[in-house]
């Protein structure tokens, strides 16, 4: 059986690959799964001071299995899989990169918000189709696109399913840049990522994202900067 969610290890680069060509890279209750067990080896595994997530050329992810969608009850929308394995990809110490190629749809764009950058490819496709299916985006998407382009595009992409195209999504913030060959572009900014500090980098993704969230002021970005001057200054005086 093929494993639908591969990982490779290369150079302390992770990259996670949804591998269901055939569904578009729709993911399953076991894909999910499969997913987070790979996180959480990853959070803990020292030697991985990056991680990638894609898709492969085709097609990022068109979201949730639509069989698995139709028999959901409303008890699945307390303990939602993709919510929490999508929080779970946000909170990774590691910077998280995703490399989007082709489309990325309702959960599958979810999921690439959850990433901390996102390189896509030129034909690439965004959209969060719920409300046509009578449901949400509830996976984290509403929440995160308010945070990068406020509540009024929000709001279009959410209640009209306005699907956007490479060049838009690039113009919004919502994509870093667009390039032909999504993965080495992705494996280039893991490349950069890792020449610099660790350390520094692991606690400016917790003080942006502290601060994202709203209920942070400069008392964090102060603490963090001191526990850094002095790790810096303890350094210098063993060298």
């Amino acid at each position: 059986m093929t494993d639908t969610v591969q990982l490779t290890r290369e150079d302390g680069v992770a990259v996670i690959t949804l591998a269901r060509p055939e569904k578009a890279n729709a993911y399953t209750q076991a894909m999910l799964a499969r997913l987070r067990a790979h996180l959480d080896d990853l959070a803990v595994d020292a030697s991985v001071t990056v991680v990638v997530v894609t898709g492969g050329r085709k097609h990022f992810s068109a979201g949730a299995d639509l069989d698995e969608l139709s028999v959901r009850c409303g008890r699945d929308a307390l303990d939602l899989a993709s919510r929490q394995t999508f929080d779970q990809l946000a909170r990774m110490p590691q910077p998280v990169i995703a490399a989007i190629g082709g489309a990325a749809i309702a959960g599958g764009f979810e999921m690439a918000l959850a990433c901390d950058l996102r390189v896509c490819s030129p034909d690439a496709r965004f959209a969060l189709t719920e409300t046509a299916l009578g449901l949400v985006p509830a996976a984290g998407g509403m929440r995160r696109l308010v945070h990068i382009l406020g509540a009024a595009r929000t709001k279009d992409l959410v209640l009209c399913g306005r699907e956007i195209d490479a060049p838009t999504a690039h113009a919004w913030g919502i994509v870093n840049s667009i390039e032909g060959d999504v993965l080495a572009r992705a494996m280039a900014v893991a490349r950069s990522l890792q020449s610099r500090d660790a350390v520094a980098q692991r606690l400016a993704k917790m003080a942006i994202d502290a601060t994202a969230a709203g209920g942070v002021d400069g008392a964090l970005e102060a603490a963090i900067q001191a526990f850094l001057y002095e790790r810096r200054r303890n350094a210098a005086s063993t060298s």
